[in-house]
């Protein structure tokens, strides 16, 4: 686990003020329909109108990060005179082939672009949602979230964004001096697109008072980080997480320094210069590049202490919370090669994974998890592994939060969602990514296609899509008249809503649901 960082206190950060520019107001739109063209801060945008929606792709955000901005906080971008054509999407942030799992590669820097989808103006300003990606932080894209559901069906106007990913996006190093810099850059470009937001978004429509953050994966990740840095202050009224595995401890640029120093030598610039590392191609940096050591880091500038201090201080922005977790998260890994002995099939095979996984606490997790419970070795190892890295987390950062500020918790069950991913030899169940074809049912995935949901996935679809429009219109799910099922806060019996096919229902204690009491006292291999 990563080693526990500093408390959190929120306070200025000089460096951020620098960074993150003060904008002058957006000029406002006609109060009458939703143009086609709208005036924002730096030139007019043209967009397009199908079904209702109106979309405007591809609007910079940030200047390219390119040259002497590479490794810097994001800049203003440059205003334009003519009317700017918004009909496409940009290109994506520099990535590998990410074995089409969110995205394509990518060898473009010039990607710090947004996109708006807005609803049919009305005379009261519409609630935001603005989406924060997944990926790993080192891939992914705005692309794959086409917000027209959420617009139409549940009056959102939702903005989505390309921010910097892997080693461009995430460089933890120190000055030669041996002070501190900051390592998030991906993070400050979410910040920018904020600001933006916040200066913009009226022009479209939207309320910049009813702002919620919104993130799957990675993308939740963000939304902690955003709820405890410093220059997020009144920039967001709401939070979404959805899966994202909530990770406690944090490292700080110390803790890895070692990943900066291993990542500057592979590149070829062994002092870590910025001028050897600037002039280095993206497909150097790239290619020197470990996914897996790309991570937020505690910098003390936009992150300034680890998620476990401060939630449980109370050291982040009260807002309310929406969060939750798929029940079968950890198939979704497995499916992509994430079993440590193999596919298992039989008992042996079981027993072999879980040697591997859990080392000396093999025997207690095989008792927890027998396979005589779970009907399939794949079935009892994924929940294992979804307690453990998902469920119990998750649980102890709701029930942290709850005690500062309203908190809902869900938990998608739908074990009949389409699969995007290649036949995997087991049921995929409620993966990991698999609810988000319910707010976004056009998400691509691996295929490069949309699947179709089913009458019964739709009507779910449908369920799903209005609990999370009315919690980022008002900060609570539940309609004023129960034609749903009420979903409760998340108080000390950790009551949770569970999604699936033709029932919603409520569970309590969740935590004995997931078994993290048994999690908390086993003791694992140190990774």
């Amino acid at each position: 686990m990563l080693q526990r960082a500093s408390r959190l206190r929120l306070r200025s950060a000089p460096l951020l003020a620098i960074a993150l520019l003060a904008n002058t107001p957006a000029c406002m739109a006609e109060p009458t329909g939703m143009p086609a063209t709208v005036v924002i801060n730096h030139g007019s945008v043209k967009g397009t109108t199908a079904g209702g929606v109106t979309q405007f792709l591809g609007i910079p955000y940030a200047a390219p990060p390119v040259g002497a901005r590479r490794w810097e906080p994001p800049q203003q971008p440059t205003t334009w005179t003519k009317v700017r054509t918004a009909d496409h999407y940009a290109p994506n942030c520099p990535q590998k082939d990410s074995s089409g799992v969110f995205a394509r590669p990518s060898m473009t820097e010039d990607c710090l672009y947004l996109n708006v989808f807005v609803p049919p103006r009305s005379s009261s300003p519409k609630p935001v949602m603005v989406w924060i990606h997944g990926g790993g932080l080192f891939s992914g894209e705005s692309d794959d979230y086409d917000a027209h559901k959420l617009v139409k069906d549940g009056k959102l106007v939702v903005v989505t964004f390309n921010y910097r990913i892997g080693r461009l996006g995430y460089f933890p190093r120190k000055s030669k001096d041996g002070s501190a810099v900051i390592a998030n850059y991906g993070l400050l470009d979410q910040l920018f697109a904020l600001q933006w937001v916040r200066d913009n978004i009226g022009a479209f429509g939207g309320d910049p008072n009813r702002v919620t953050i919104a993130g799957e994966s990675a993308g939740a990740e963000s939304v902690y980080a955003l709820m405890v840095s410093p220059a997020a202050k009144g920039l967001f009224h709401r939070a979404i997480a959805q899966s994202g595995g909530y990770t406690p401890h944090m490292p700080s640029i110390a803790d890895t320094a070692g990943v900066g120093t291993k990542f500057s030598q592979e590149a070829g610039c062994p002092d870590q210069s910025m001028r050897c590392l600037r002039a280095l191609s993206v497909s150097q940096i790239l290619a020197a590049q470990d996914d897996m050591t790309v991570a937020l880091v505690v910098d003390g500038i936009t992150i300034p202490s680890s998620f476990d201090a401060a939630f449980a201080d109370g050291a982040f922005y009260k807002v309310p919370v929406l969060s939750g977790i798929n029940r079968d998260e950890a198939r979704w890994f497995f499916a992509l090669g994430g079993f440590p002995k193999g596919l298992p099939r039989t008992q042996v095979d079981y027993v072999a994974n879980l040697d591997a996984l859990y080392g000396a606490a093999r025997p207690a997790v095989q008792a927890q998890y027998p396979l005589a419970k779970f009907g399939s070795p794949v079935a009892a190892l994924s929940a294992a592994e979804t307690d453990l890295r998902f469920a119990c987390p998750q649980d102890a950062f709701d029930t942290r939060i709850a005690r500062w500020t309203p908190l809902f918790s869900y938990e998608f069950d739908e074990v009949t969602a389409p699969s995007y991913l290649p036949p995997a030899g087991f049921e995929l169940g409620a993966a990991h990514t698999f609810e988000l074809q319910y707010l976004f049912p056009r998400f691509r995935g691996a295929t490069g296609m949309p699947r179709i949901l089913n009458h019964a996935q739709a009507r779910l679809s449908d369920r799903m899509v209005g609990y999370w429009s009315r919690f980022a219109s008002s900060g609570d799910p539940n309609l004023a008249r129960k034609e749903q099922p009420e979903w409760p806060r998340y108080r000390q019996h950790q009551e949770k809503l569970i999604l699936q096919l033709e029932t919603t229902s409520v569970v309590e204690d969740s935590l004995s649901r997931h078994n993290c009491a048994f999690w908390d006292r086993i003791k694992l291999p140190a990774e």
